[in-house]
C-alpha cells in the first residue's frame, strides 16, 4: 500500500499560475499581417515533431498578437540570449494595441527567406514557420507552425547543440524573473 508523505509540502488544488514547471525557454513570436508587424514574448512553446519539423506556441486570446497570428499565414520564433532579458521583459509589458513595439523598441528586422513574417536580427536563433493550424486548449490556443528555415549564429552552436561558452539561453522563471544556465554544471550522459 502506498502512503503519501507530505513532510514539508503543502497541497494546492488550483494554483493561479503554473510556475511549477518552469524555467522555460522564451521565444519572441513575430508575425506580419497586412503591412503591420507584431511581436510578443511567449514562454509556452514546444517542438512537436522532427519530420516534418513542427513547433507549437501557445497564445492567450487576450493578447493583441493572438488575432494577428490567427489571421496571418506564418510567423517566426526568435530566441535571445540572457543579456536580452530586459528587452524581452519590456516587450511583454506592453500591448501592441497601444504602441508600435517595433518602433518603440527600435527592433531591427530582416526579411525571411521563405515566409512573409520577418525575423528579429538580434536573436541568436530565428525559425521561419508556416502556420499549419491552431487549436484551443483551456484559456490558450496552440498555434502549430511547420519550420521552413532556420537562422542562427554559428558561434552559438556546436554540432547543433548550444555552445555554452558563447550563448546563455534566456529562461523564464515566472513573475517577470529570468535566468540562464551555468556551463560549469552541465552533466553529459552517454547513450547506451
Amino acid at each position: 500500500m502506498f502512503t503519501l508523505q507530505t513532510m514539508n509540502k503543502f497541497s494546492v488544488q488550483k494554483p493561479k499560475k503554473l510556475y511549477f514547471t518552469y524555467p522555460n525557454t522564451v521565444t519572441v513570436i513575430c508575425t506580419k499581417y497586412k503591412d503591420n508587424i507584431y511581436v510578443m514574448p511567449a514562454v509556452w512553446q514546444v517542438p512537436l515533431s522532427h519530420s516534418p519539423m513542427i513547433l507549437g506556441v501557445l497564445i492567450s486570446p487576450k493578447r493583441n498578437t493572438f488575432n494577428m497570428v490567427k489571421m496571418s499565414k506564418n510567423f517566426t520564433l526568435n530566441y535571445f540570449s540572457y543579456n536580452y532579458a530586459s528587452f524581452v521583459a519590456a516587450l511583454g509589458s506592453c500591448s501592441g494595441k497601444e504602441i508600435n513595439k517595433v518602433e518603440k523598441f527600435n527592433i531591427k528586422l530582416s526579411e525571411s527567406s521563405i515566409i512573409d513574417s520577418p525575423i528579429l536580427q538580434d536573436a541568436s536563433v530565428s525559425i521561419e514557420c508556416d502556420k499549419v493550424k491552431n487549436m484551443k486548449y483551456g484559456d490558450h490556443y496552440l498555434f502549430y507552425g511547420e519550420a521552413k528555415n532556420f537562422w542562427y549564429n554559428k558561434r552559438d552552436f556546436k554540432d547543433n547543440i548550444v555552445n555554452m561558452s558563447n550563448f546563455k539561453p534566456l529562461l523564464y522563471l515566472g513573475n517577470m524573473t529570468f535566468t540562464t544556465v551555468n556551463s560549469q554544471k552541465i552533466q553529459i550522459c552517454k547513450k547506451k
